[in-house]
């Protein structure tokens, strides 16, 4: 039996609803075929430490329970960075070396005892970059003492205890993604959309969580259906869907984005760029699918648009939250 992506499922319900942005369909099939011989590499999640079995997978783990918000939302616009290695890393980069650092420095941040009793003073030794704290530092800590005491209460200190549960993403609500915000609050990635009333979920965080496990050639486990996990609705993926053309901003909205005015979490016109981002990249991988022997996923399209939103000269959306 096909089992539908819960996230797939609520953001289409109010694609014909949203006010703010809008799907241009006709240029998902022009998009489509500039695709459909396009060589898009493999994805290889292997930038992580020189880590196997268990320990790889708790620090995937570790890591994308914190992996947000790296910028400040205000002039000089500063991003989180650190020096390692005589290389400086900024952003999620930046924070993998720095638990990379962490954990050379006998700082045992892998040890669910250890996060569960974290204090801000002992976080700040890898929270810390060489040019600022890292945002939303106190949110992290909380989220690092709550992964650390379920993962204890529920999983004797050990994700790879969790993996043991299903080898699904999505199983009719007994797969990994919705196991995951049932059982970690802080990813459990969902908004109201206030103008239908209509609960939308996103799991970007979840979702990438296990694309990371799934991908990375030095982790055991792999995903039975990775072909149900979305696009991971970030700030990367709306600006290069933006620059293609595929989603077009009411005038108010591209006013804020492009003058980096924040756009409020939860707000209508955030649901509905990150709904759109979802909804649109999944029409599209179908539409190059259909021009194609070897058919891609939705995560590897998420590569692909990512990349190009970085190379975007345009402003991405600004907005405050845990989430992406």
């Amino acid at each position: 039996m096909m089992h539908i992506n819960p996230v797939l499922e609520s953001v289409g319900s109010i694609i014909e609803k949203t006010l703010h942005v809008k799907i241009n369909f006709e240029k998902i099939k022009e998009v489509a075929t500039t695709l459909k011989d396009y060589k898009f590499p493999p994805l290889h999640y292997d930038f992580l430490p020189n880590l196997r079995g268990d320990d790889l997978v708790q620090f995937t783990f570790v890591f994308n329970s914190i992996n947000f918000q790296f910028c400040e939302l205000k002039k000089p616009w500063r991003r989180f960075e650190i020096k390692y290695g005589g290389t400086t890393y900024s952003g999620a980069i930046g924070l993998i070396y720095s638990l990379r650092k962490a954990l050379e420095d006998d700082i045992p941040v892998l040890d669910a005892k250890y996060l569960a009793k974290l204090t801000e003073e002992r976080a700040l030794k890898f929270l810390k970059g060489d040019n600022i704290i890292i945002p939303m530092f106190e949110e992290r800590v909380k989220i690092l003492r709550e992964i650390g005491k379920v993962l204890l209460e529920k999983y004797e200190g050990s994700f790879s205890n969790f993996l043991k549960l299903s080898n699904k993403a999505f199983d009719e609500g007994k797969g990994l993604v919705e196991r995951l915000v049932k059982d970690f609050p802080s990813f459990n990635d969902v908004r109201v959309y206030r103008p239908t009333g209509t609960v939308v979920k996103f799991y970007k965080r979840a979702q990438l969580l296990f694309a990371m496990l799934h991908y990375n050639p030095n982790c055991q486990f792999k995903l039975e259906n990775v072909d149900k996990l979305t696009v991971f609705a970030d700030y990367r993926l709306p600006q290069a869907l933006r620059d293609l053309g595929i989603i077009m901003y009411s005038d108010k909205l591209a006013y804020k984005i492009d003058n980096r005015i924040p756009i409020p979490e939860g707000s209508d016109e955030e649901v509905e760029i990150r709904a759109c981002t979802i909804y649109s990249a999944h029409l599209l991988c179908e539409e190059i699918n259909r021009h194609r022997s070897d058919k891609i996923t939705e995560v590897i399209l998420d590569g692909y648009l990512w990349l190009k939103g970085k190379e975007s000269m345009r402003p991405h959306h600004l907005t405050r939250t845990i989430h992406y």
